[in-house]
């Protein structure tokens, strides 16, 4: 049985009410398995949510949350009494924490965009979302003197583009009988996406691109949220 992602559809939606089909211990710790969760996996270059999942008479706190074969593992420990299988429970998620990984997603990928735009030969290949470690990995290289200002001119656009406060939307698309999922900005450009994003472009915040440079085949683009 897959779980249902409730958070496909909603940043902003911190709990809800689920039942418990699947628990154990792996290698990892502890989980606990529920039909649908709120709670985001570790993936897309996204932190997983932290929070913790309730009973009348019992809470497990979950620490690390993962993706597989369509069922979401929720990791962690029983703080009061022991869950059981079939329980009603109640997720509640980290709100901060959910919020602030949004607002760094939604970052990654405005220095996705102002990335290639700025050097189309750049392409944006994967990223890191985590507040304590943040880039976008671009494939490609920029000649020594493109790099001394990329920093700038990247921060330049994306700060930009923050200031404007566009709504943030998400689409759904089928495509070769597959449904796909992209987070758009309106009429500036729109990329595959399975993780949690802002309602709207000022919500970011200040954006700083700490550190441009080579790295094996990629660029990298370091970068920092520094308005709460």
């Amino acid at each position: 049985m897959k779980t249902e992602l409730c958070y496909l559809n909603n940043t902003y939606r911190f709990t809800c009410k689920a039942s418990i089909v699947d628990m154990g211990e792996d290698e990892r710790g502890k989980y606990i398995v529920v039909d649908k969760t709120i709670f985001h996996p570790k993936g897309g270059g996204q932190p997983s949510d932290i929070g913790t999942i309730k009973s009348k008479t019992s809470e497990f706190e979950v620490n690390a949350v993962v993706l597989r074969d369509g069922r979401v593992f929720h990791y962690g420990n029983s703080t009061i009494g022991n869950l059981r299988m079939g329980h009603e429970v109640a997720l509640g998620i980290h709100a901060l924490s959910r919020v602030s990984n949004a607002r760094y997603h939604t970052a990654g990928h405005l220095i996705a965009y102002a990335g290639n735009k700025l050097y189309p030969k750049l392409h944006a290949q994967k990223g890191n979302h985590d507040p304590t470690s943040a880039y976008i990995d671009f494939q490609g290289h920029l000649l020594d003197d493109e790099i001394e200002h990329a920093a700038a001119m990247i921060e330049s656009i994306v700060n930009e583009m923050i200031r404007g406060g566009s709504k943030v939307e998400i689409k759904w698309e089928e495509k070769d009988g597959a449904i796909l999922r992209y987070m758009c900005v309106p009429g500036v450009f729109e990329m595959p996406c399975g993780g949690t994003h802002i309602q709207s472009l000022d919500e970011v915040g200040e954006v700083k691109m700490k550190k441009v440079k080579k790295r094996g085949e990629y660029t990298r683009v370091s970068y920092l949220i520094v308005s709460q």
